[in-house]
Order: structure tokens, then sequence, then C-alpha cells
């Protein structure tokens, strides 16, 4: 977005051109490191408000250059790589990351991450259209929920169940809460209208391969993003 900048260190040049390409279509101002034995040099020269990080980089990997732009900033540092085992996400944690994406990725999921860093890291409110849990990602400006190549177009209250639920990215939603949600009402409204729509939202989701995506527990409400523990 105007004036945030992004600092991009990935060795694949064809990968890092479309990065930056479809980043500095979003709006961002993208900086490419490509002295991968000066990287940190690179960081100090152009002073991002973000950096992304690939993991196998030549030279010295990314977590080397992660502490080293530690011992300097606490900018928001996302790492990238084709190694997702659970090591590399903690050691990426331990070097100073800040998130993680595993390649091969969308990039809906990383504009999600990148958006989620700056609003937590920054006074970040000039793009909250994208909504991300795990690999799934909420677009609000096209009503359409994807997940890799996967897209599910949304009508308007299916947008807004999944909006309210994805706020909360794993916590559990009461019935009333959505129900004024979509209908600025909890009251006079047929209860059973919101089952209707839950269900015909699941069938939606499991027509396109996210089957289980929506949560029900008992008396809690509705959550994303968590193991199924009821029906």
């Amino acid at each position: 977005m105007p004036g945030y900048k992004l600092l991009l260190v990935e060795d694949d040049d064809a990968l890092r051109a479309t990065l930056a390409e479809r980043l500095e279509s979003a709006g961002f101002e993208v900086k490419q490191a490509t002295d991968f034995a000066d990287v940190l040099g690179c960081f100090l020269a152009e002073k991002p408000h973000l950096a992304i990080l690939d993991i196998g980089l030549p030279v010295y990997n990314g977590f080397y250059w992660c502490a080293q732009i530690r011992a300097h900033s606490k900018v928001p540092v996302l790492f990238l790589s084709a190694a997702s085992d659970n090591m590399n996400i903690v050691l990426a944690m331990q070097m100073g990351g800040d998130d993680f994406v595993a390649k091969p990725f969308s990039m809906e999921v990383l504009l999600a991450k990148v958006h989620a860093l700056l609003r937590r890291s920054y006074d970040f409110k000039l793009d909250d259209s994208l909504l991300a849990c795990g690999d799934v990602v909420l677009d609000l400006s096209s009503a359409t929920l994807s997940k890799g190549e996967k897209r599910v177009e949304l009508t308007r209250n299916e947008l807004r169940i999944l909006r309210t639920l994805m706020q909360k990215n794993g916590g559990f939603v009461a019935r009333e809460v959505i129900m004024r949600a979509l209908w600025e009402s909890d009251s006079f409204v047929d209860d059973n209208a919101l089952s209707v729509s839950i269900n015909r939202l699941r069938h939606k989701l499991e027509d396109a391969g996210l089957g289980g995506f929506i949560v029900t527990r008992k008396g809690a409400g509705y959550a994303v993003g968590v193991r199924e523990e009821g029906a």
C-alpha cells in the first residue's frame, strides 16, 4: 500500500520477479535484494517496513540474515520456504521471524499474511479486504473464498458468516453474534434461518473440497480453523 516498502529476498529469479509484480500491483513499493552476500546492507539502505526472506539462499541462509536484521531492527519478517516441516517453522520463529509461508503458495495467502503483519506492526488500515485462516483466504472485495486453486463464490449472507468467523480465526462465535451480523438483530428472527444458512454454506464448501472448514460446538457456536468436536 502507499507508503509501505517491502524488501524481497528470493534467489529464484523467475519467482522473485513474479512476486515483485504481484506485490507492486497490490500497491506496495518492492525492493529486491540480489547481492546475497550482503542482504543486511540492502536492508539498512532501503529501510523497508517488512522483509520477505527465503530460507534457502546462497552464501548464507535466511535464518542468518534474519538474525542480522534483528540486531538492527524490529520490522516484521515473513519467511518463505519449500521445506514446511515443523523444525523449519520453529527455527524461523526462534530466529526472530514473525510468520512463515510454505512453497508452493497462492498469492492470496501471501498477501493476507503481509497485510496481517503490517496491521499488527503499524497503523495499517488501508486494505482489510483479505482474511486468512491457515491457507484459506476470504476476499471481501470479490466475495470469494479460496484455497490454492479452488475458489468459491459467496452470497452476501455467506460472506457475512465467513467474515464473522474468520475475524475470530479459531475462536468460537455465538449464534446470536452471527445473527446480528446477518440481520442486524437477534430478535424476531427465526433461529432456524441461521441453521439453514450455515448448512447451505457447508454444502457449498464441501462441493469445493473444503468440507469441515466450519465447526460447530454445542453451547459455544461456530468456528473455523479448529478440529471438529461436535455436530
